[in-house]
């Protein structure tokens, strides 16, 4: 519950609440209750009651947020969890790993942020290295991947076409989830 909304509701209970007491008073009041009846009602355990109750209603919300903020953020840490396994199989010499993986992180990609998608998508293109496919000349020695240099020494898988498919899967999302240009901006494409 929003704090607006839980504001509205407990405005709402009193509002109704004084309605009811006023008729009440009003309807009863005249014909068998007294004066001594109000001043025990006011100083008495039905007051008290009232008092109790709004403060009941007071303590909930902080509690109620509280534990919805604990939840939050265990879900992110879970999330992050489970994005730092994927990250590390994309990096494996294995291609069922890597593709696994990309999977993993496609799915993952729906709660990103926007920083956690584009980290992600620039992670996986530095790992695959777009620049060396065949016939292109590589950028600078330091801008190999360590994956890249065991696919070259002959001790990694290659990376397959899925493995570039499953890459730009996640820069359409990137750009699907933030815009044309947020994309451009981030992931440096045209």
């Amino acid at each position: 519950m929003t704090r607006r909304r839980w504001i509205a509701v407990t405005a709402g209970a009193l509002v109704v609440g004084l309605i009811l007491g006023a008729v009440i008073g009003r309807v009863v009041w005249p014909w068998s209750v007294g004066d001594d009846f109000w001043f025990a009602f006011w100083t008495g355990a039905p007051m008290a009651g009232i008092l109790a109750i709004i403060a009941a209603l007071i303590a909930f919300g902080p509690a109620y947020r509280s534990t919805r903020i604990a939840q939050e953020n265990g879900a992110r840490e879970q999330w992050w969890n489970r994005a730092q396994w994927a990250l590390e199989m994309a990096a494996s010499s294995r291609q069922s790993d890597r593709e696994v993986a990309n999977e993993a992180l496609l799915a993952l990609s729906a709660e990103a942020t926007p920083m956690e998608l584009a980290m992600i998508t620039k992670t996986i293109a530095q790992l695959q290295d777009a620049g060396t496919e065949e016939g292109e000349t590589l950028r600078t020695r330091q801008s190999i991947s360590a994956l890249r240099r065991e696919i070259a020494a002959g001790a990694a898988e290659p990376i397959s076409n899925r493995e570039r498919e499953q890459l730009e899967l996640l820069r359409q999302e990137y750009e699907r989830r933030f815009g044309k240009e947020a994309a451009r901006r981030v992931m440096g494409r045209p």
